[in-house]
């Protein structure tokens, strides 16, 4: 076995550390898992993707609109 794997106690730890009460639907499986959950407890797919694709495109958007002030600027 892997010498990664958590042990019962750290597992608990982890489990009283999400919010159960504000549950959202998994993205992969469509389970309701806590919100703040970063694996799906029942797939074990990562539901923090989207999260992370959200601020590619944010930082994206903003890169953007600051080359075209750039071009204004120098015309």
């Amino acid at each position: 076995m892997d010498d990664e794997c958590l042990d019962s106690a750290e597992h608990e730890e982890l489990e009283e550390n999400l919010d159960f009460d504000n549950p959202i639907e998994c993205p992969h499986c469509k389970n309701m898992i806590p919100k703040d959950s970063l694996l799906c407890l029942y797939c074990g797919e990562s539901v923090s993707a989207g999260k992370r694709f959200n601020w590619i495109k944010i930082v994206s958007g903003i890169l953007i609109f600051i080359f075209i002030l750039f071009l204004i600027r120098n015309l």
